[in-house]
């Protein structure tokens, strides 16, 4: 998956458009790093991060606060309220 598909190409600073359908990939790639096969915390952070970069509100302050809370305190996201989250 390459979200340069959906995107122009971003000028230097400047903030990627919200794209719903990349935001449910990076949360599913995410999911699926905390698999008992992948088990990958770090790249797990990276698509939650890169999540958030293509969320709008308030999606994107949910995943931000939910990745805060992984990293800080070991709460692994609730990844059905993330996706559902998405669709309101």
């Amino acid at each position: 998956m390459s979200c340069e598909d959906c995107q122009p190409r971003p000028r230097r600073h400047s903030e990627p458009l919200p794209c719903p359908g990349c935001v449910a990939e990076h949360l599913r790639l995410a999911a699926l790093q905390t698999s008992q096969r992948q088990h990958d915390r770090y790249r797990a952070y990276w698509h939650l991060a890169r999540a958030a970069e293509l969320a709008s509100e308030p999606l994107r302050s949910a995943i931000i606060a939910a990745r805060r809370a992984w990293q800080r305190a070991g709460i692994e996201p609730q990844w059905d309220k993330l996706v559902d989250a998405q669709h309101h």
